[in-house]
């Protein structure tokens, strides 16, 4: 399954797993369903790449040969659009709070507060 991870600011490898970062060579991060459990309890957050709808079309996670992810983000822009976010492999970028129509269909992150 292809996407993004996540790391807090102070976060450490666990002993029996491997990490690249970037954007590029991300299919080397590949991990046992044992690896990825150490991951997370050491705070990694994992986003799956994933396409999005807009009306009746889907546009699937590679198109254009990229694979990419959309998320929507908490915070509504004005009465018919809303923030998201998405990354695209290959590229190095992450692009924050563009905007679109509610209509359009995306994936979102629940979150749980850990205080």
């Amino acid at each position: 399954m292809t996407g993004l991870i996540l790391l807090p600011d102070s976060w450490t490898l666990p002993d029996s797993c491997q990490f690249w970062p970037g954007m590029y060579g991300y299919e080397r991060n590949q991990y046992s369903m044992e690896q990825w459990q150490l991951m997370e309890s050491a705070g990694a957050v994992f986003l799956r790449a994933g396409g999005y709808r807009w009306g009746s079309t889907i546009y699937y996670i590679d198109r254009w040969d990229l694979t990419h992810g959309n998320y929507w983000l908490s915070t509504q822009y004005d009465e018919n659009d809303a923030h998201y976010i998405y990354f695209i492999a290959n590229l190095e970028n992450m692009l924050p709070n563009p905007v679109t129509n509610l209509a359009a269909g995306m994936q979102v992150r629940l979150v749980r507060d850990m205080k």
